[in-house]
Protein backbone atom coordinates (compact mmCIF):
# COMPACT_ATOMS: atom_id res chain seq x y z
CA UNK A 1 0.00 0.00 0.00
CA UNK A 2 1.52 3.60 -0.88
CA UNK A 3 2.45 5.77 1.80
CA UNK A 4 1.97 9.51 1.91
CA UNK A 5 4.94 11.98 1.54
CA UNK A 6 6.67 11.94 4.91
CA UNK A 7 6.36 8.30 5.95
CA UNK A 8 8.29 5.23 4.44
CA UNK A 9 8.54 1.67 4.90
CA UNK A 10 11.96 0.47 6.49
CA UNK A 11 14.09 -2.82 5.26
CA UNK A 12 11.77 -4.91 7.72
CA UNK A 13 8.69 -3.61 5.98
CA UNK A 14 7.14 -1.67 8.79
CA UNK A 15 6.45 2.07 8.65
CA UNK A 16 8.36 4.63 9.39
CA UNK A 17 9.17 8.86 9.53
CA UNK A 18 11.27 9.71 6.67
CA UNK A 19 14.57 10.14 7.73
CA UNK A 20 14.55 13.05 5.84
CA UNK A 21 14.78 15.47 8.31
CA UNK A 22 14.12 18.49 5.86
CA UNK A 23 10.45 16.74 5.36
CA UNK A 24 9.53 15.48 8.86
CA UNK A 25 10.15 19.22 9.82
CA UNK A 26 8.58 20.73 7.17
CA UNK A 27 5.52 18.61 7.81
CA UNK A 28 5.69 19.00 11.93
CA UNK A 29 5.93 22.95 10.76
CA UNK A 30 2.71 22.57 9.09
CA UNK A 31 0.64 21.29 11.81
CA UNK A 32 2.07 23.19 14.45
CA UNK A 33 1.16 26.19 12.00
CA UNK A 34 -2.56 24.94 11.48
CA UNK A 35 -2.99 24.23 14.59
CA UNK A 36 -1.85 28.15 15.40
CA UNK A 37 -4.02 29.81 13.00
CA UNK A 38 -7.26 27.13 12.71
CA UNK A 39 -7.13 27.16 8.58
CA UNK A 40 -6.43 25.03 5.51
CA UNK A 41 -6.31 28.13 3.98
CA UNK A 42 -4.42 30.54 6.64
CA UNK A 43 -1.90 27.46 6.53
CA UNK A 44 -1.13 28.13 2.99
CA UNK A 45 -0.82 31.64 3.21
CA UNK A 46 1.95 31.26 6.21
CA UNK A 47 3.58 28.99 4.25
CA UNK A 48 3.82 31.28 1.04
CA UNK A 49 4.63 34.10 3.41
CA UNK A 50 7.93 32.59 5.10
CA UNK A 51 8.96 31.34 1.58
CA UNK A 52 8.87 27.31 2.62
CA UNK A 53 8.15 24.67 -0.02
CA UNK A 54 6.72 21.80 1.07
CA UNK A 55 7.48 18.30 -0.01
CA UNK A 56 6.13 16.42 -2.77
CA UNK A 57 6.88 12.36 -3.44
CA UNK A 58 7.14 11.57 -7.18
CA UNK A 59 5.82 8.42 -8.77
CA UNK A 60 9.18 7.43 -9.10
CA UNK A 61 9.97 7.34 -4.89
CA UNK A 62 11.39 11.05 -5.80
CA UNK A 63 10.83 13.83 -3.41
CA UNK A 64 10.43 17.11 -4.28
CA UNK A 65 9.22 20.33 -2.96
CA UNK A 66 6.83 22.75 -4.18
CA UNK A 67 4.84 25.97 -3.10
CA UNK A 68 1.98 24.39 -0.49
CA UNK A 69 -1.26 24.15 -2.19
CA UNK A 70 -5.01 24.31 -0.42
CA UNK A 71 -5.61 20.74 -1.54
CA UNK A 72 -2.39 19.35 -0.82
CA UNK A 73 -2.82 20.80 2.73
CA UNK A 74 -6.73 19.28 2.68
CA UNK A 75 -5.16 15.80 1.94
CA UNK A 76 -3.06 16.00 4.27
CA UNK A 77 -5.25 17.51 7.45
CA UNK A 78 -7.69 14.54 6.08
CA UNK A 79 -5.03 11.80 6.32
CA UNK A 80 -5.03 9.63 9.23
CA UNK A 81 -1.90 8.58 8.10
CA UNK A 82 0.06 11.33 9.53
CA UNK A 83 -1.82 10.34 13.11
CA UNK A 84 -0.06 7.17 12.87
CA UNK A 85 -3.20 5.10 12.39
CA UNK A 86 -3.87 2.41 9.91
CA UNK A 87 -7.16 2.77 8.11
CA UNK A 88 -8.71 1.07 5.22
CA UNK A 89 -11.99 1.75 3.14
CA UNK A 90 -12.35 5.57 3.84
CA UNK A 91 -13.57 5.51 0.49
CA UNK A 92 -16.38 3.78 -1.59
CA UNK A 93 -16.41 3.35 -5.04
CA UNK A 94 -18.81 2.43 -7.33
CA UNK A 95 -20.04 2.81 -10.77
CA UNK A 96 -22.74 3.83 -13.20
CA UNK A 97 -25.06 2.25 -15.52
CA UNK A 98 -22.76 4.13 -18.19
CA UNK A 99 -19.98 2.61 -16.84
CA UNK A 100 -18.24 5.66 -14.74
CA UNK A 101 -16.54 4.93 -11.42
CA UNK A 102 -17.80 7.32 -8.85
CA UNK A 103 -16.00 7.80 -5.49
CA UNK A 104 -17.56 9.01 -1.87
CA UNK A 105 -16.25 9.84 1.16
CA UNK A 106 -17.44 7.43 4.19
CA UNK A 107 -17.49 8.41 7.80
CA UNK A 108 -15.42 7.06 10.41
CA UNK A 109 -17.72 5.06 11.78
CA UNK A 110 -18.51 3.07 8.03
CA UNK A 111 -14.90 2.51 7.76
CA UNK A 112 -13.83 -1.46 6.93
CA UNK A 113 -10.81 -0.93 9.32
CA UNK A 114 -9.35 2.03 11.67
CA UNK A 115 -6.00 0.69 13.72
CA UNK A 116 -5.31 3.84 15.85
CA UNK A 117 -1.30 3.55 16.82
CA UNK A 118 -0.54 1.32 14.25
CA UNK A 119 2.58 2.98 13.73
CA UNK A 120 5.09 6.14 14.02
CA UNK A 121 2.93 9.61 13.43
CA UNK A 122 3.40 13.26 13.25
CA UNK A 123 0.66 13.67 15.34
CA UNK A 124 -1.83 11.90 17.57
CA UNK A 125 -5.10 10.52 17.28
CA UNK A 126 -6.35 13.20 19.22
CA UNK A 127 -4.66 16.20 17.78
CA UNK A 128 -6.39 14.38 14.11
CA UNK A 129 -9.51 14.52 15.09
CA UNK A 130 -9.47 18.20 16.60
CA UNK A 131 -7.86 18.89 13.14
CA UNK A 132 -11.04 17.19 11.62
CA UNK A 133 -13.78 19.24 13.69
CA UNK A 134 -11.93 22.36 13.01
CA UNK A 135 -11.80 21.37 9.02
CA UNK A 136 -16.15 20.74 9.84
CA UNK A 137 -16.41 24.15 12.15
CA UNK A 138 -14.72 26.05 9.30
CA UNK A 139 -16.95 25.21 6.56
CA UNK A 140 -19.90 27.95 6.09
CA UNK A 141 -23.17 26.13 5.34
CA UNK A 142 -25.84 28.68 3.83
CA UNK A 143 -28.69 27.55 6.04
CA UNK A 144 -26.16 27.53 9.09
CA UNK A 145 -23.67 30.01 8.05
CA UNK A 146 -23.67 32.13 11.32
CA UNK A 147 -22.49 29.12 13.55
CA UNK A 148 -18.77 27.94 13.86
CA UNK A 149 -17.68 29.95 11.15
CA UNK A 150 -13.80 30.82 11.70
CA UNK A 151 -13.12 34.77 11.82
CA UNK A 152 -13.23 36.60 9.02
CA UNK A 153 -13.08 39.98 7.62
CA UNK A 154 -16.74 41.29 8.04
CA UNK A 155 -17.14 44.12 11.04
CA UNK A 156 -19.48 42.49 13.07
CA UNK A 157 -17.69 41.54 16.05
CA UNK A 158 -19.86 38.27 17.64
CA UNK A 159 -19.88 36.75 14.51
CA UNK A 160 -20.55 33.28 14.92
CA UNK A 161 -20.70 33.94 18.97
CA UNK A 162 -24.52 35.70 18.93
CA UNK A 163 -27.38 33.93 20.37
CA UNK A 164 -30.65 35.13 19.81
CA UNK A 165 -31.96 35.44 23.70
CA UNK A 166 -36.01 34.48 22.13
CA UNK A 167 -35.39 31.03 20.37
CA UNK A 168 -31.73 30.10 21.17
CA UNK A 169 -30.61 30.08 18.13
CA UNK A 170 -27.58 31.88 16.78
CA UNK A 171 -27.89 34.92 14.76
CA UNK A 172 -27.17 35.62 10.71
CA UNK A 173 -24.74 38.48 9.98
CA UNK A 174 -26.96 40.69 6.85
CA UNK A 175 -25.09 43.58 5.98
CA UNK A 176 -26.43 46.61 3.86
CA UNK A 177 -24.89 49.92 2.59
CA UNK A 178 -25.94 53.08 4.08
CA UNK A 179 -25.48 56.27 4.41
CA UNK A 180 -21.97 55.57 2.45
CA UNK A 181 -20.88 52.94 4.67
CA UNK A 182 -21.45 48.87 5.34
CA UNK A 183 -23.97 48.84 8.29
CA UNK A 184 -23.65 44.91 9.95
CA UNK A 185 -27.15 43.22 11.73
CA UNK A 186 -27.52 40.10 13.78
CA UNK A 187 -30.37 38.59 12.27
CA UNK A 188 -32.61 35.82 13.54
CA UNK A 189 -34.85 34.82 10.47
CA UNK A 190 -34.89 31.23 10.51
CA UNK A 191 -38.45 31.00 11.86
CA UNK A 192 -39.60 33.11 8.78
CA UNK A 193 -37.97 31.66 6.59
CA UNK A 194 -38.41 28.16 7.81
CA UNK A 195 -42.69 28.52 8.69
CA UNK A 196 -43.34 31.61 7.65
CA UNK A 197 -43.28 33.30 11.06
CA UNK A 198 -42.73 36.72 11.95
CA UNK A 199 -39.04 37.84 12.28
CA UNK A 200 -37.19 37.04 15.58
CA UNK A 201 -34.48 39.75 16.66
CA UNK A 202 -33.16 42.16 14.52
CA UNK A 203 -30.03 44.10 16.22
CA UNK A 204 -27.84 46.79 15.28
CA UNK A 205 -24.45 45.27 15.44
CA UNK A 206 -22.26 48.76 16.42
CA UNK A 207 -23.85 49.32 19.77
CA UNK A 208 -23.33 45.90 20.70
CA UNK A 209 -19.98 45.53 19.51
CA UNK A 210 -19.14 48.95 21.01
CA UNK A 211 -20.25 47.40 24.46
CA UNK A 212 -18.35 44.12 24.02
CA UNK A 213 -15.07 46.16 23.25
CA UNK A 214 -15.55 47.96 26.24
CA UNK A 215 -16.21 45.24 28.07
CA UNK A 216 -13.02 43.29 26.46
CA UNK A 217 -10.70 46.11 26.65
CA UNK A 218 -10.93 46.64 30.52
CA UNK A 219 -11.15 43.00 31.43
CA UNK A 220 -7.60 42.16 29.32
CA UNK A 221 -5.72 45.48 30.45
CA UNK A 222 -4.49 43.80 33.67
CA UNK A 223 -2.34 41.02 31.71
CA UNK A 224 -1.88 43.29 28.97
CA UNK A 225 2.09 42.79 29.42
CA UNK A 226 2.15 39.19 30.23
CA UNK A 227 0.14 38.73 26.71
CA UNK A 228 2.34 41.05 24.76
CA UNK A 229 6.03 38.71 26.55
CA UNK A 230 3.83 35.32 25.48
CA UNK A 231 2.87 37.10 21.82
CA UNK A 232 6.88 37.93 21.26
CA UNK A 233 8.18 34.85 22.68
CA UNK A 234 5.40 32.74 20.05
CA UNK A 235 6.42 34.70 17.08
CA UNK A 236 10.18 34.24 17.86
CA UNK A 237 9.83 30.68 18.37
CA UNK A 238 8.37 30.66 15.03
CA UNK A 239 10.53 32.38 12.94
CA UNK A 240 13.32 29.99 14.21
CA UNK A 241 11.66 26.99 12.97
CA UNK A 242 10.84 29.06 9.53
CA UNK A 243 15.15 29.89 9.41
CA UNK A 244 15.78 25.80 10.41
CA UNK A 245 13.75 24.97 7.37
CA UNK A 246 15.49 27.53 4.84
CA UNK A 247 18.56 26.18 6.29
CA UNK A 248 17.26 22.15 5.28
CA UNK A 249 16.83 23.54 2.39
CA UNK A 250 20.42 25.23 1.49
CA UNK A 251 21.72 21.98 3.53
CA UNK A 252 20.13 19.92 0.71
CA UNK A 253 20.98 22.34 -2.35
CA UNK A 254 24.10 22.11 -1.11
CA UNK A 255 24.30 18.15 -1.18
CA UNK A 256 22.61 18.45 -5.11
CA UNK A 257 25.19 20.76 -6.37
CA UNK A 258 28.16 18.77 -4.88
CA UNK A 259 26.69 15.84 -6.64
CA UNK A 260 26.70 17.71 -9.77
CA UNK A 261 29.84 18.95 -9.20
CA UNK A 262 31.39 15.63 -8.70
CA UNK A 263 29.81 13.86 -11.67
CA UNK A 264 30.58 17.05 -14.05
CA UNK A 265 34.35 16.56 -12.69
CA UNK A 266 34.86 12.95 -13.31
CA UNK A 267 33.54 12.87 -17.27
CA UNK A 268 36.02 12.50 -19.87
CA UNK A 269 36.34 15.63 -21.69
CA UNK A 270 36.87 14.26 -24.61
CA UNK A 271 33.23 13.41 -24.54
CA UNK A 272 32.13 16.76 -24.90
CA UNK A 273 27.81 16.11 -25.32
CA UNK A 274 27.91 14.22 -22.14
CA UNK A 275 30.17 16.91 -20.27
CA UNK A 276 27.83 19.89 -21.77
CA UNK A 277 25.02 18.27 -20.09
CA UNK A 278 26.70 18.18 -16.83
CA UNK A 279 27.70 21.11 -16.61
CA UNK A 280 24.39 22.22 -17.60
CA UNK A 281 22.79 20.10 -14.22
CA UNK A 282 25.57 21.22 -12.30
CA UNK A 283 24.86 24.94 -13.25
CA UNK A 284 21.09 24.56 -12.55
CA UNK A 285 21.87 22.83 -8.97
CA UNK A 286 24.03 26.39 -8.42
CA UNK A 287 21.35 28.42 -9.41
CA UNK A 288 19.19 26.35 -6.83
CA UNK A 289 21.48 26.82 -4.09
CA UNK A 290 21.87 30.42 -4.64
CA UNK A 291 18.18 30.72 -4.26
CA UNK A 292 17.57 28.97 -1.33
CA UNK A 293 20.42 31.17 0.18
CA UNK A 294 18.95 34.51 -1.12
CA UNK A 295 15.50 33.16 0.17
CA UNK A 296 16.80 32.56 3.56
CA UNK A 297 18.18 36.14 4.12
CA UNK A 298 14.89 37.97 3.00
CA UNK A 299 13.19 35.70 5.48
CA UNK A 300 15.72 37.11 8.42
CA UNK A 301 15.20 40.20 7.25
CA UNK A 302 11.52 40.20 7.29
CA UNK A 303 12.18 38.67 10.65
CA UNK A 304 14.53 40.79 11.46
CA UNK A 305 11.90 44.21 10.40
CA UNK A 306 9.16 42.43 12.98
CA UNK A 307 11.12 41.78 15.97
CA UNK A 308 13.24 44.77 15.94
CA UNK A 309 13.58 46.50 19.20
CA UNK A 310 11.94 49.31 18.28
CA UNK A 311 8.62 47.07 17.13
CA UNK A 312 9.06 45.25 20.59
CA UNK A 313 8.39 48.55 22.30
CA UNK A 314 5.83 49.92 20.09
CA UNK A 315 4.08 46.64 21.01
CA UNK A 316 4.18 46.58 24.88
CA UNK A 317 3.32 50.11 24.67
CA UNK A 318 -0.21 48.86 22.94
CA UNK A 319 -0.68 45.98 24.77
CA UNK A 320 0.35 48.31 28.01
CA UNK A 321 -2.88 49.70 27.45
CA UNK A 322 -5.21 46.84 25.65
CA UNK A 323 -7.61 49.54 24.62
CA UNK A 324 -5.69 51.26 22.56
CA UNK A 325 -4.93 47.97 20.63
CA UNK A 326 -8.31 46.90 20.64
CA UNK A 327 -9.48 50.38 18.95
CA UNK A 328 -6.76 50.95 16.83
CA UNK A 329 -7.66 51.39 13.05
CA UNK A 330 -4.80 48.81 11.77
CA UNK A 331 -5.80 45.61 13.74
CA UNK A 332 -7.79 43.36 11.04
CA UNK A 333 -11.57 42.69 12.50
CA UNK A 334 -10.16 39.10 11.80
CA UNK A 335 -8.08 39.69 14.71
CA UNK A 336 -10.06 41.21 17.08
CA UNK A 337 -12.39 38.06 16.62
CA UNK A 338 -9.65 35.86 17.29
CA UNK A 339 -8.41 37.17 20.08
CA UNK A 340 -12.89 37.99 21.10
CA UNK A 341 -12.40 33.65 20.75
CA UNK A 342 -10.37 32.75 23.88
CA UNK A 343 -12.14 35.29 26.12
CA UNK A 344 -16.21 34.74 24.99
CA UNK A 345 -17.85 31.84 24.21
CA UNK A 346 -21.04 33.22 23.18
CA UNK A 347 -23.08 36.30 23.94
CA UNK A 348 -27.05 35.81 24.42
CA UNK A 349 -28.71 38.91 22.93
CA UNK A 350 -32.45 40.25 23.51
CA UNK A 351 -33.95 43.25 22.46
CA UNK A 352 -36.19 45.38 25.06
CA UNK A 353 -37.96 47.59 22.67
CA UNK A 354 -40.34 48.91 25.03
CA UNK A 355 -37.06 50.18 27.78
CA UNK A 356 -35.16 50.69 24.23
CA UNK A 357 -31.86 48.71 25.37
CA UNK A 358 -30.54 45.30 24.21
CA UNK A 359 -29.69 43.04 27.07
CA UNK A 360 -26.89 40.86 26.27
CA UNK A 361 -26.00 37.86 28.52
CA UNK A 362 -21.74 37.53 28.09
CA UNK A 363 -20.63 33.23 28.71
CA UNK A 364 -16.78 33.99 28.95
CA UNK A 365 -13.96 31.15 28.91
CA UNK A 366 -13.08 29.52 31.75
CA UNK A 367 -9.35 30.90 31.65
CA UNK A 368 -10.87 34.76 31.99
CA UNK A 369 -12.84 35.62 34.69
CA UNK A 370 -14.55 38.85 34.25
CA UNK A 371 -14.25 41.66 37.36
CA UNK A 372 -17.58 43.05 36.63
CA UNK A 373 -20.69 42.78 34.14
CA UNK A 374 -20.20 44.64 30.91
CA UNK A 375 -22.84 47.73 29.33
CA UNK A 376 -25.59 46.88 27.81
CA UNK A 377 -25.47 48.01 23.73
CA UNK A 378 -28.78 49.96 22.82
CA UNK A 379 -30.38 49.59 19.11
CA UNK A 380 -29.79 52.68 17.19
CA UNK A 381 -33.49 54.10 17.18
CA UNK A 382 -33.05 54.10 21.65
CA UNK A 383 -31.46 56.83 23.94
CA UNK A 384 -27.96 56.94 24.75
CA UNK A 385 -28.15 55.73 28.19
CA UNK A 386 -27.14 52.46 29.27
CA UNK A 387 -28.13 49.69 31.59
CA UNK A 388 -26.26 46.89 32.88
CA UNK A 389 -26.54 43.19 31.93
CA UNK A 390 -26.13 40.12 33.55
CA UNK A 391 -22.70 38.24 33.10
CA UNK A 392 -21.76 34.58 33.94
CA UNK A 393 -18.81 32.57 33.30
Amino acid sequence: MPLPTGLVYDHSGNVTLDPDMQVRETIAHFFETFSRVGSASQTVKAFRQEGILFPSRLHGSQTVFRPLTPSTAMRVLHNPRYAGAYAYGRRRYRRTIDGKRIVREQDNDDWTACIPDAHPGYISWEQHQENLKILKSNICHKWNAAVASPPREGPALLQGRAVCGQCGRHFRMRYAARRGRQEAWYVCDRARSDRGEPLCQAIAAPPVDEAIGILIAEQMTPAAIELAIEVRKEIEARHEEADRLRCRAIERAQTEADLAQRRFMLVDPNNRLVADTLEGEWNEKLRILANAREERERGQEHDQFILDKAVRERLVAMTADFKKLWTNPETPNRERKRLLAHIIEDVTLLKLPKRGTTKAHIRTSRAVKPRRSSPSAQNRQASRSRRTPTSSN
